[in-house]
């Protein structure tokens, strides 16, 4: 199993007033700082991988100590493989291994228009990136142009953010695949959200679509529509094939509003009948595909003004008889939280399932009952996830500071060191060991003796030395 990272390096970042953590080795880094609630119950193995918008994308343990920052003001997905609405924006994707080696980068150079009128180099936005087993990754781009708004209460020479899909070829950066809804024929008046004052000009486009997640379906794909509260299944040419939407069903009966409540769990209180079924959803996923079927699974923001609950719905689609079943909603009946953007919905490896709430600081980890095993806030996340993650950097060292008899050490994204070796002494060309001291958490703290004026320390595994930090100074 080949472990990657990705995060998505765009042109802008949202700030954030959650507390966040520092450290003294590494001055620079402020992730999240975490509440963590667990239940006792058995969670699924592996560390929080948060893709927050500020304090840049996170590897977290499930007890808050920090694993990996990266850099600042970036979105993060991770894919593990063998072999208010969030703004739109352009850059490229980065593929890391567990080194945190750059591998890839996805930067399509095709022509898209901008707000500004100008075609962009790298043209993916945050939305998407998830890679195939084909050696591809499918993204999301969007293409300001002319519409018609007339159907909207708009001009007839009004602008749209016209989203697209790609799937692009990771190695040669080649568009293989390209989908547009508006050229697909979709309406424009499919749109949930309201036109206002949009639409009039090229700077202030009309976001009717707002694709925010694709995979692949078959031998084509599904791609998601906050704003339409629908999920398109298109094939290989790009024609459509069904529309599964939020409030009427598209092409599918649903069941009634009244059955979109809390979990099918006797022991959990009912609570308020919802009077939407699906609406302003995101990372919508299938598994169990077959010529006839398909479940599909979703983050169901259920709002965009905070009136109504959020939970993760898990949809049986019969696709020859097209109807609907509920297999699952997950809800915190105790903590019913109104996500107004964003939010994720992870199946792990143990039948557990891992809901992040967009712009709600909060990730929840349900067991496959539906019963809440862990409740974390702290961290508005655009997605959260759960793996295994084992790695050390390759390309820089452990940081060490100190100050008289004091010395703090952390080493940014490593999993595998286990205890630090101090050593110092009156020169940085004489050092001898020290101390040694049992790694705590990102930063270790560690005592020197008095008299010396130069300070290293070594990271290792058990008794396997991994790499050592540079000689640095101590201060007074």
């Amino acid at each position: 199993m080949l472990s990657l990272l990705l995060f998505a390096s765009l042109s802008w970042a949202q700030s954030s007033t959650s507390p966040t953590q520092s450290f003294l080795s590494a001055p620079d880094l402020h992730p999240p700082d975490l509440s963590v609630n667990k239940s006792g119950a058995a969670l699924a193995p592996g560390v929080l991988f948060v893709t927050t918008l500020s304090d840049g994308p996170v590897i977290m343990t499930d007890s808050g100590d920090l694993v990996w920052n990266g850099p600042q003001g970036h979105a993060t997905n991770l894919l593990n493989r063998t072999g208010s609405n969030v703004r739109r924006g352009y850059g490229q994707v980065n593929i890391l291994n567990t080194n945190y080696t750059q591998l890839y980068t996805i930067c399509p150079n095709i022509s898209l228009m901008t707000t500004t009128g100008l075609s962009t180099g790298c043209s993916v936005d945050l939305h998407e990136s998830l890679v195939t087993s084909r050696g591809t990754i499918l993204c999301t781009a969007v293409n300001v142009t002319n519409a018609d708004l007339t159907s909207v209460g708009g001009p007839s020479d009004g602008w749209i953010y016209d989203s697209m899909l790609m799937e692009i070829d990771i190695k040669t950066n080649d568009v293989l695949f390209m989908w547009s809804p508006l050229k697909a024929g979709i309406p424009i008046n499919s749109t949930k959200q309201a036109l206002s004052s949009s639409g009039t000009s090229q700077s202030n486009p009309f976001d009717w679509f707002h694709m925010n997640s694709v995979t692949i379906l078959n031998d084509g794909y599904l791609a998601n529509s906050r704003h339409t509260w629908s999920s398109y299944a298109v094939d290989s040419k790009g024609e459509l094939q069904w529309t599964l939407e939020g409030s009427t069903g598209g092409d599918f009966a649903l069941p009634s509003a009244a059955n979109f409540v809390s979990p099918p769990v006797s022991r959990v209180p009912s609570v308020t009948v919802l009077t939407r079924r699906q609406s302003w959803q995101h990372h919508v996923r299938v598994e169990n595909v077959t010529s006839g079927s398909l479940v599909l699974h979703m983050f169901n923001d259920m709002n965009a003004s905070g009136d109504l609950p959020s939970n993760g719905l898990d949809l049986h689609l019969d696709l020859d008889q097209r109807n609907v079943t509920i297999l699952k909603i997950y809800i915190d009946p105790r903590d019913k939280i109104a996500t107004t953007s964003q939010g994720s919905y992870d199946v792990l490896g143990n039948g557990n399932v891992l809901l992040g709430y967009g712009n709600v600081d909060y990730i929840k980890e349900f067991g496959p009952e539906g019963d809440v095993r862990m409740s974390i806030s702290g961290a508005a996340s655009y997605r959260a996830y759960r793996a295994v993650w084992d790695a050390t950097p390759v390309e820089y060292a452990p940081n060490t500071t100190a100050v008289g008899e004091e010395g703090w050490v952390s080493w940014n994204g490593d999993t595998r060191t286990t205890k630090w070796l101090v050593y110092a002494g009156a020169s940085n060309k004489s050092l001898t060991q020290v101390g040694e001291v049992a790694r705590t958490g990102f930063e270790t703290k560690y005592s020197l003796p008095s008299g010396v004026a130069w300070v290293q320390v070594g990271a290792f595994a058990g008794d396997t030395p991994l790499r050592n930090s540079s000689v640095v100074p101590i201060s007074n």
